[in-house]
């Protein structure tokens, strides 16, 4: 046997291989890549809302839409300021900027959906206007919805913190049952919020075991979480705790200091 004419054989069956095996992975990914638009609901916080959009710009998955509701901030002073970083994206298409009013917290997510066929999406991802994601955070929610079939509601319990601290920002971790900013959900569950909104009683007869009606409203994130797991098929990704940050720097509504 001669070694030496064996051995670059080998060595381009290995590589052939390789190249075989990621192109076939590649293939696959991009034929089961689901179409996502990302909900931003933001209330007086435009320069926030700013730098999240140009965050979504930057993932590392491209097949998704933004759908932005700008709220308590004048419509006229954002068009002239803010719009500058977002022109490309809209006249893409990529981006759709509504301005509304301040309603319930259910009405306010819900906005981002008003002048969109949903029909054009598989999945709907709630973003928070002062939370990060990771560039690579879409890319790894779509692997994890390719994991099963017909999942009603992904999320990751697995976080940072980012607050202020006495001289400097403080981080930490964070495992909650409820993670809001971290909420994908299917067409089904949308639908679902969407007759909710028109009739609040419909929602007693499948929820009235869970507090998730208020004074404010409906708080979304326990009605929506609660919706996705009697809907079908929650998930739960285990991803890396440093893929987002909670900015608990800011009012919020779970954190009873959301202010008026």
């Amino acid at each position: 046997m001669n070694i030496k004419k064996i051995l670059p054989l080998c060595i381009a069956a290995t590589i052939c291989g390789y190249v075989l095996t990621w192109g076939v992975d590649t293939i696959w990914q991009k034929m089961h890549e689901k179409r996502i638009l990302v909900m931003i609901s933001s209330w007086k916080r435009p320069l926030l809302l700013s730098g999240q959009i140009i965050r979504f710009a930057n993932q590392t998955y491209d097949n998704f839409d933004i759908s932005v509701s700008v709220k308590g901030a004048n419509e006229l002073w954002v068009r002239n300021t803010f719009m500058q970083e977002w022109q490309d994206l809209m006249d893409s298409g990529k981006l759709r900027v509504r301005f509304d009013e301040n309603k319930d917290q259910l009405a306010n997510l819900l906005d981002t959906t008003r002048d969109i066929d949903i029909n054009d999406y598989d999945y709907f991802c709630k973003v928070d206007d002062d939370d990060w994601y990771a560039p690579t955070y879409l890319e790894e929610v779509n692997e994890w919805l390719n994991k099963d079939e017909n999942i009603s509601l992904s999320h990751t319990r697995k976080a940072s913190l980012l607050r202020n601290g006495d001289h400097e920002v403080w981080m930490g971790f964070n495992n909650s049952v409820l993670s809001g900013p971290t909420m994908c959900f299917s067409r089904k569950v949308i639908e679902a919020a969407l007759k909710i909104e028109k009739d609040p009683a419909a929602l007693e007869p499948l929820y009235s075991r869970h507090n998730v009606l208020s004074k404010q409203g409906i708080r979304e994130d326990a009605m929506l979480h609660e919706i996705g797991n009697l809907l079908g098929n929650p998930q739960h990704r285990l991803t890396s705790p440093y893929n987002i940050i909670y900015g608990q720097q800011y009012p919020s509504v779970i954190r009873g200091n959301y202010l008026k």
